[in-house]
């Protein structure tokens, strides 16, 4: 079980005793007693074929049929019921927390007034999900409710009937100095000039506040105050975030610029999600000499590539591929489902409507990019935006650089020919051309005798080009002793001895390697330095031709795969059961990315349109109006204000997605 659910345990007992409070409510096995068992025997009796004692509890019917120590219920008669008695007295769950007093009772109610259900049962109690399930609130289609009277402003109309229905009515108004503070704040995170707030207070027309809001929302700080936030839920981070190598992640700040640039630009969020869970498939391969708005789209797709993501470190393995994609899909479930999706991985989630093959079925979705199957490390992933008139520019280059690398070359050549003859002036004449045959002889072609004599020899044997610069020095001490000759030669004025000696010196300096091979070095660098740096984005792609099947993971474990499963949006809100839809399979990709994005932001999905209004308000207000804004499950919070909400959701979709509007 998941440290989140561990958690929320104790909250959820509460809400099963203030749920039931008096001894007369109907109590029945869809809403009342299958929750519970759902969340605490399950895994032993019934899921994944696990039947413990050959008890299935997961159906009224299979209570009814029992294990081999008879019934589990006895319909009227609690105490002479096995599920009772033995949840009552301790002994079940083993090793599992056990029930709270409240849950116990609810379960004893049931039996005494019957065991009911609500409605008959389905035929298989696999992926079942319940009309009570169904029925929660952030599974409901959204609505547009009336704004009530009593204020001009919608949101304080919402805000004011919930403040008299408790006998409240509004704070004071806030003065203007207060007011420009906290809109400042707010909106690009900085605080007001001094100047600021004197215009402001001078202000006295009426568009004072609205002439305000539009400067702050039109500041290039609001992007960055505001791409803060999303780039915090995306997980954005500047390195792997790996334990055993944090390797940096180059490029990332493309994907960061994007998002404080889209809200600058205040770019509808339906688009904003679409590019970052699809832009690539709005794109069409190659991905070459990129306009601008198709580089932002791909670039968008660096949301999906925030997940801790170890592979390009050393650890590239099935388990470390695995955990990426699973890291990802907690990203995208958490952020615009508001669903803690994760928790279904390894068995059906405990608390809320998710199956464990709806887990696998939005996996699915992402499969041909991020699938074990198709891995790419991060470095094997970028796309590059150099054009083509960039490559041809670098090739140019590189052409011009050889050309001077070939010239160092040919120097080089000269001066090892210079060393040798300097070297073998110093040998008997007879072994100087024995010894010069043997130096030029490519070494895999010496014979015995030639390596034999080089071995004898390694002054000779060991000129190489790594070791030219080494000579440097025996040069300039024999170009010192000449000097000093020539200087006794010139007191005689011997110019015969003289040419001499002159001869020498200008045949050693001549020899002086390093000055001359640097500079050629350099002047090649220099040549390749003038290439401009090819850029790169950190993007997610598909592989094209390669669409790999999705299996259910018997318990989560990727080494024990089971049924394919088909790319599909969570059963609870996809009331129509259709798959999710793929392109052609001619096409470059398959589509299904876009097609969630689509779907989630179509203005009928439930969630995401909500999910997102309540994170704008939680970033304005410091409290979401639904208090776990990456749980809008029965684990979270209930919103506090729930006709504001879906107005508010409502709205923001209605009026184009844009939030600077809202």
């Amino acid at each position: 079980m998941c440290t989140l659910l561990k958690e929320r345990i104790p909250w959820l007992m509460v809400v099963g005793f203030v749920l039931h409070p008096g001894q007369a409510a109907t109590v029945t096995f869809e809403a009342d007693v299958r929750p519970i068992l759902k969340a605490h025997c399950f895994h032993c009796h019934g899921e994944d074929g696990s039947a413990k004692g050959g008890l299935d509890v997961r159906l009224r019917k299979l209570l009814l049929k029992g294990g081999k120590h008879g019934p589990a219920i006895a319909p009227g008669q609690a105490e002479n019921s096995l599920l009772y008695t033995k949840i009552r007295d301790g002994e079940m769950p083993k090793e599992q927390a056990k029930l709270s007093t409240a849950e116990i009772e609810t379960i004893r109610r049931w039996i005494e007034q019957g065991a009911e259900t609500a409605r008959p049962e389905p035929d298989s109690p696999d992926e079942w999900i319940t009309e009570e399930e169904r029925r929660f609130w952030a599974f409901q289609p959204i609505k547009n409710p009336p704004v009530p009277g009593g204020t001009a402003n919608p949101i304080d109309a919402f805000l004011l009937r919930r403040l008299n229905a408790d006998g409240l009515g509004f704070s004071p108004k806030a003065g203007k100095r207060t007011l420009i503070r906290r809109a400042t704040f707010d909106l690009t995170g900085l605080p007001p000039t001094p100047e600021e707030i004197a215009k402001f207070l001078a202000d006295e027309t009426p568009q004072a506040y609205d002439q305000l809001l539009d400067r702050l929302l039109a500041s290039p700080n609001y992007g960055e105050r505001w791409g803060r936030h999303w780039l915090d839920v995306a997980g954005y981070a500047d390195s792997e975030g790996y334990t055993e190598s944090d390797a940096e992640r180059g490029w990332a700040w493309r994907y960061r610029d994007y998002v404080v640039r889209a809200l600058n630009d205040d770019m509808p969020w339906d688009r904003f999600v679409k590019e970052q869970l699809a832009g690539d498939e709005m794109v069409s391969p190659p991905y070459a000499d990129l306009a601008p708005e198709q580089i932002d789209k791909l670039t968008a797709t660096g949301f999906l590539r925030m997940a801790p993501d170890g592979t390009g470190s050393g650890a590239n393995n099935a388990k470390a591929q695995n955990q990426v994609m699973a890291e990802t899909l907690k990203i995208v479930s958490t952020s615009l489902m508001g669903m803690t999706v994760g928790c279904a991985q390894c068995h059906d989630h405990r608390y809320d409507p998710i199956l464990q093959s709806d887990y696998y079925k939005l996996r699915a979705i992402f499969e041909p990019a991020l699938g074990p199957a198709n891995w790419r490390t991060p470095q094997s992933r970028q796309i590059s935006l150099f054009t083509e008139a960039d490559r041809k520019q670098c090739a140019d280059i590189e052409v011009d650089a050889k050309k001077l690398d070939a010239k160092r070359q040919t120097k080089v050549d000269f001066f090892i020919e210079r060393t040798l003859e300097w070297k073998l002036r110093k040998e008997p004449e007879e072994l100087r051309e024995p010894l010069r045959a043997a130096y030029k002889t490519p070494a895999a072609k010496r014979t015995a005798e030639q390596k034999a004599l080089l071995d004898d020899h390694p002054s000779v044997r060991q000129i190489s080009p790594g070791s030219l610069y080494l000579y440097d020095r025996e040069f300039n001490d024999e170009i010192a002793k000449l000097n000093a000759e020539r200087k006794k030669l010139a007191d005689k004025k011997d110019e015969e001895a003289l040419k001499k000696i002159d001869e020498q010196i200008k045949y050693f300096r001549g020899s002086l390697t390093k000055k001359v091979l640097d500079a050629m070095a350099k002047k090649a660098a220099d040549a390749r330095a003038a290439k401009p740096e090819e850029p790169f984005i950190r993007a997610l792609t598909e592989q094209l031709g390669k669409v790999p099947v999705t299996h259910l993971f018997f318990r989560g474990d990727h080494s024990q795969p089971k049924a394919a499963v088909k790319p599909a949006d969570l059963s609870v809100v996809a009331l129509d059961k259709n798959p999710i839809h793929e392109n052609d399979a001619g096409r470059p990709s398959t589509g299904r990315r876009l097609a969630l994005a689509k779907r989630l932001t179509d203005g009928t999905h439930p969630l995401t349109g909500r999910v997102l209004v309540n994170r704008f308000w939680l970033h304005h207000f410091g409290r979401g109006l639904v208090d776990t804004p990456g749980d809008f499950g029965k684990l979270g919070e209930k919103p506090s204000h729930p006709k504001l909400l879906d107005w508010l959701t409502s709205d923001f979709m209605k009026n184009g997605w844009r939030l600077k509007r809202l």
